[in-house]
């Protein structure tokens, strides 16, 4: 399912952390010790299976991000 919030909604719901889940897919590569409750996760081959199992309900909100330059995850 698919949806838009407005823009400020999002920014509240995010400081808040109101069912949010912050995934560094380059874990390795990045310093997240800056940003609070991060989860470190490989982008690899075992990548899907990982995250199935720590996410198997979709009502979760999750964000995923590489700060790695130029990082195709």
């Amino acid at each position: 399912m698919k949806y838009e919030i407005p823009r400020e909604a999002f920014k509240q719901r995010l400081e808040e952390r109101l069912n949010f889940v912050l995934v560094d897919l380059a874990p390795n590569e990045t310093a997240t010790s800056n940003i609070k409750d991060v989860l470190p996760l490989s982008y690899d081959s075992r990548f899907k299976e990982e995250f199935s199992s720590k996410y198997p309900l979709k009502t979760q909100n999750i964000l995923l991000y590489s700060l790695k330059e130029n990082d195709n995850a």
